[in-house]
């Protein structure tokens, strides 16, 4: 039913997207519309002041049939424009094509022509001069002549003034430019109409997928949606809580059997009166008992670090002495046989802030890897480079290595069974907590390929602020 719902809040949300651009696209119309029927006025408006002569009212003035007609000049003059009028000139041809009468028109066309000429100056120019002609009874023509420097002709039929070309020139290029500017306009508005809808949704699932709460308003169009996000966020986090529960718990139940085992392990393998097979396999129980306790406590911390339920118990420490004393401690316990342990530091004497017992915590697990994942022995170095605006930590080894593959999950945070040892526990577990604690100090782990062999693990752990 909740899955109907959102569903539908979806359908409902592109039907009404649907609907917008439909009457996105009918606005764009109707203006384009508007625009062009403003500037078709406005063109006709300016031809009509100099190529709209009344030819009609002109051709009246003839009158006659074939080879006799009469004009009545003061009419035409009149309507011609005499005195500088729009016509410059205007002369009539025979069925022959003779010039039978003339008004105002240049020698150079005052002579016969040919049936091929007038069909072309009668679509075109003659001597320069756009012309209209009107057939008259008997087949004779009447040739107009309009202003060559304000009229021109497009097209076979059309007479424009030049103000009129100006208008269709600029008006065409605001058309453009305005339906640019409309479609942007009318895009970006669509465009942010759907992010507006889309974006809580993106970020409410962009904060689940990094693990953190999502709870988004249960409003618009997405409001199933929303509603759904914030029904898997708390589910999420009720499960994520019974998790560390859980694990809290168990680890809670276990720790008093096993200091049970610790404790009697440690009494048989130090009683002389035992054989000494039977000290061997009581120190072996111990041996992983204590191995059992370390995997616990890693465990419970783990978990609350991926949950943020551990606390940092920041103050200003050495990070070489850290670095020095958790060295010393290995050495101390002793190693196994086959193993080495070096210990380095660069830069200046200074401190930084952090929490001392998770980042020795830290520097221990990576030995510890190096130690378990490397059953033929290896050299370990522990290295710490002090800078001014931090401190790097690397635990370096000349063993096996790690698949590239394998370091690149861990570089991602996909950890889990990266690969396995013969005889041994797989990686990753190790290098989870690991990369907890590197998180929780906001700094940055980085795993590469020792050379020759090996594997080299360093973490940065940023300065903090300055101790007073």
């Amino acid at each position: 039913m909740k899955q109907e719902k959102a569903s539908g809040g979806l359908r409902r949300f592109f039907r009404r997207y649907l609907v917008t651009g439909v009457g996105i696209l009918l606005l764009f119309i109707l203006a384009n519309v508007l625009m062009l029927g403003t500037l078709s006025s406005v063109i006709y408006g300016r031809m009509s002041d100099g190529a709209d002569a009344p030819v009609d009212a002109l051709a009246a003035c003839v009158s006659g049939k074939a080879g006799d007609y009469t004009v009545d000049e003061p009419a035409f003059a009149a309507l011609a424009g005499e005195n500088g009028g729009d016509l410059p000139w205007a002369m009539l041809l025979d069925a022959d094509g003779v010039v039978a009468w003339s008004w105002r028109a240049p020698a150079e066309v005052l002579h016969p022509y040919t049936a091929a000429e007038i069909a072309n100056f009668s679509r075109w120019y003659l001597a320069d001069y756009p012309v209209v002609v009107r057939v008259m009874d008997g087949g004779g023509l009447l040739v107009l002549a309009f202003d060559k420097n304000r009229v021109a002709r497009v097209g076979l039929s059309n007479l424009y003034t030049f103000q009129s070309l100006q208008a269709m020139l600029v008006g065409g290029a605001a058309v453009f430019a305005i339906n640019l500017l409309l479609a942007a306009g009318l895009f970006w508005y669509s465009l942010r109409r759907m992010e507006r809808g889309v974006a809580p949704l993106v970020a409410g699932v962009e904060r689940l997928a990094q693990g953190q709460p999502a709870h988004l308003p249960e409003t618009g169009d997405f409001a199933p949606a929303h509603a759904a996000l914030n029904r898997a966020s708390s589910q999420l986090a009720r499960r994520d809580a019974a998790r560390a529960e859980w694990i809290g718990g168990i680890s809670h139940d276990v720790r008093t059997p096993l200091a049970v085992i610790l404790g009697y392990a440690a009494t048989l393998e130090d009683d002389p009166a035992l054989p000494a097979a039977a000290r061997t396999q009581a120190g072996a129980i111990r041996a992983q008992a204590e191995r059992l306790r370390t995997l616990m406590e890693d465990l419970n911390l783990t978990s609350k670090l991926e949950y943020s339920m551990q606390p940092l118990r920041l103050r200003y420490l050495d990070p070489a002495e850290l670095a020095r004393g958790v060295v010393t401690d290995f050495l101390n316990a002793g190693l196994p046989e086959g193993f080495t342990l070096d210990f380095s530091a660069e830069g200046p004497a200074d401190t930084m802030e952090g929490d001392p017992a998770l980042l020795a915590r830290a520097l221990e697990n990576l030995i510890r890897n190096s130690i378990r994942h490397n059953p033929g022995g290896c050299a370990i170095t522990v290295a710490v480079v002090r800078g001014t605006d931090g401190c790097r930590f690397t635990v370096a080894d000349d063993g096996v290595g790690m698949p590239a593959e394998a370091r690149a999950k861990v570089q991602a945070a996909d950890f889990g069974p990266l690969y396995g040892m013969a005889g041994g526990a797989a990686h990753g577990f190790g290098l989870r907590l690991v990369a907890g604690i590197v998180r929780a100090h906001g700094g940055k782990l980085e795993l590469k390929e020792a050379v020759p062999t090996g594997l080299q693990v360093s973490f940065s752990i940023p300065r903090g602020a300055p101790r007073e």
